[in-house]
């Protein structure tokens, strides 16, 4: 499946009040992000760089929740996936969709049909496969 990545400021933030922003206007502003290991941190070195800047990246955590509180305490901004936009945990943010380049990325599910799988991971396995339909 796809996901949307979405640009999170706090309330208090000047653009907060917008619904659409283009990446390259990001180019002054400081990041709280995930850390270098991080599939998304990794798309968002790669799409400002094509952007034609690089993040002043000013905090770094593997921990969404940690990120989320920190853009609400005026840390910086960050880019936060549509699940975590979902969940009801946002209120205090508000949330830009980037115009361009197109924030998506890619969920994967794979397993070896030759190998075991637990029930449990049957299970999930089924379960993700009728909710996606």
């Amino acid at each position: 499946m796809k996901e949307e990545i979405f640009l999170s400021v706090g309330r208090n933030h000047p653009w907060a009040e917008r619904d659409i922003i283009d990446l390259r206007e990001l180019a002054p502003e400081k990041f709280v992000s995930y850390t270098r290991e991080d599939g998304l941190r990794n798309m968002l070195d790669h799409l400002c760089e094509t952007s034609g800047f690089t993040p002043n990246v000013v905090f770094e955590s593997a921990d969404v929740e940690v990120i989320g509180n920190l853009v609400d305490a005026g840390v910086g901004i960050a880019l936060l996936p549509a699940f975590w936009w979902s969940s009801g945990r946002a209120e205090r943010l508000a949330r830009l969709r980037i115009a361009t380049p197109e924030m998506k990325r890619s969920i994967l599910l794979s397993w070896m049909k030759d190998r075991y799988l637990s029930p449990a991971a049957q299970h999930f396995r089924q379960f993700i496969t009728e909710y996606l339909k």
